[in-house]
């Protein structure tokens, strides 16, 4: 239900507001009209006390970029960015629902493994291609997982999100994010990335099947960031009934404080839970050894030359292995052609690497116009296949040491 809010009945472009349905320090949601498309829309405005600074400002229009960047089905979409009256209003998706935390709190107790795996199915598919685009959410918690009535989830607020490859690594870095699901790298202004989103995805589950954060106790804002970084939280299936064991185990593991020690990727933290049967998940064949490595998906930046005097085609890689690469592009090359591949590794961005590759499949994106083309490498000389290998090892999980390099 909403409310009568200060802005009720404003007119912004071609957008009516018309009640508050959420309000919060930065920011509040009203439910509007698009008059020229005749839909309902979410608009979330600035307030002027946040709006104090042409920093804030930034940070409001970077959000609207990344987030505009992320069309998926389960992640809300964002329509539009205005500035208005000093204000900026950001136009959303409008989604009829309640979040998970609401969800939690009607229920007065914890839900069930087989309630949540199909919430879960869904939002590591949405979480996984926002890493797949380079992009680490960084506040994931039931608060900005809405679920529909017809059980569609949806991720929203991308607030405090991050590009990967655009982020530096500091001690006296800003915090921002939610410190109850916050990792300890981001509680530290540590350099962050997918295992960060693994993290505060197994806060989430870990509240929602034991009905209870599990640092509830904690007092302070201090307290809550230090336990994060130092306190290791009782096994799921010690404080709620009927977890199966690997549950549990792959929760302890999401939440370990080290970055290393957790899973590497979403796809990897969802086969550990044993959520099964999504396309998001489906592995895609390689010829040679049947399989993508599935710790793969990562942004890169590359180009594909696939002809005779043809321009470079701007490409991203979708899927790493040390065999070949599954990656997004826009021009569609014929099944079995030999092309030459660039590609930018995070080891060395400066000196991409250069080698020759063969088309082994090729499959249409229809929600973007664009192809998903699978590339075997070929005549890879074993040096270039292990520098490969090791990118694929630490694929979305750039050491620190080279972060801060």
């Amino acid at each position: 239900m909403g409310e009568q809010g200060p802005l009720t009945g404003e007119r912004v472009g071609r957008y009516v507001l018309s009640e508050r349905v959420g309000r919060g320090a930065s920011s509040h949601v009203y439910r509007a009209k698009d008059r020229h498309l005749k839909r309902r829309v979410a608009i979330k405005v600035f307030l002027k006390e946040f709006l104090n600074s042409p920093a804030r400002f930034k940070r409001v229009e970077r959000e609207a970029r990344i987030h505009a960047r992320l069309e998926h089905a389960h992640i809300v979409r964002v329509y539009d960015l205005i500035e208005h009256d000093g204000l900026l209003f950001l136009v959303m998706r409008y989604v009829e629902g309640a979040d998970l935390r609401d969800l939690l709190a009607r229920r007065r107790g914890p839900l069930e493994v087989t309630e949540i795996n199909g919430y879960l199915r869904q939002i590591f598919e949405g979480v996984g291609h926002a890493h797949s685009r380079g992009i680490v959410h960084l506040d994931l918690k039931p608060h900005n997982i809405l679920v529909t009535r017809e059980g569609l989830a949806l991720i929203m607020d991308f607030g405090v999100a991050c590009m990967v490859q655009h982020q530096k690594s500091s001690p006296d870095k800003l915090v921002a994010g939610s410190p109850a699901y916050m990792a300890p790298e981001q509680a530290q202004g540590r350099y962050t990335d997918a295992r960060t989103d693994i993290y505060s995805m197994a806060m989430t589950i870990y509240e929602l099947l034991a009905g209870r954060h599990p640092f509830e106790e904690a007092r302070t804002l201090k307290q809550v960031l230090n336990w994060q970084v130092q306190r290791v939280p009782p096994r799921l299936d010690e404080v709620a009934a009927d977890i199966p064991p690997y549950v549990a185990e792959a929760v302890a593991r999401a939440l370990c404080k080290k970055p290393r020690d957790r899973f590497r990727s979403c796809r990897e933290f969802a086969e550990a839970l044993q959520i099964f049967g999504t396309p998001g998940f489906d592995q895609i064949p390689d010829e040679v050894d049947q399989r993508w490595d599935p710790r793969g998906s990562i942004a890169l930046p590359a180009r594909v030359l696939t002809g005779s005097g043809m321009a470079f085609v701007q490409a991203e890689t979708v899927n790493l292995s040390a065999r070949g690469v599954a990656i997004r592009m826009a021009h569609r090359p014929t099944r079995g052609a030999m092309v030459k591949l660039q590609m930018e590794l995070p080891d060395d961005p400066a000196t991409p690497l250069a080698l020759g590759a063969e088309v082994m499949w090729v499959s249409p994106d229809e929600d973007n116009g664009e192809y998903l083309v699978g590339l075997r490498f070929s005549n890879i000389d074993p040096a270039m296949q292990q520098r490969i290998r090791e990118v694929v090892r630490d694929v979305l999980v750039l050491a620190e040491e080279d972060a801060r390099a």
